[in-house]
């Protein structure tokens, strides 16, 4: 084989296996994406009521559980409450 059939064979065959590797990366995601160090994560509850009532129990319990109100809006099925709280607070649930 000459030189230069020789460099184009490696060439593609280079080619064809840069292309494999990089359609196999994107298949293979992370679940959770790298987190740097000292960046807080969050998780978060929501719940819709449309009665003082059952805002003020729910509010109650989540804040005796740590979570912190973070927003309220306007919803379809009555107002929309959302709570966070560091993930690092929540037990992982157990398998």
């Amino acid at each position: 084989m000459n030189r230069s059939k020789f460099t184009w064979s490696l060439l593609g065959a280079l080619a064809v296996l840069g292309l494999g590797a990089a359609a196999l990366a994107r298949t293979q995601a992370p679940s959770d994406p790298i987190v740097p160090p000292g960046t807080p994560t969050w998780s978060y509850l929501c719940f819709t009521s449309d009665s003082a009532k059952e805002v003020m129990e729910k509010a109650n319990r989540a804040g005796a559980q740590g979570w912190e109100m973070v927003s309220a809006a306007p919803g379809e099925n009555g107002a929309i409450w959302c709570f966070r709280q560091p993930k690092w607070a929540r037990p992982l649930p157990q398998e």
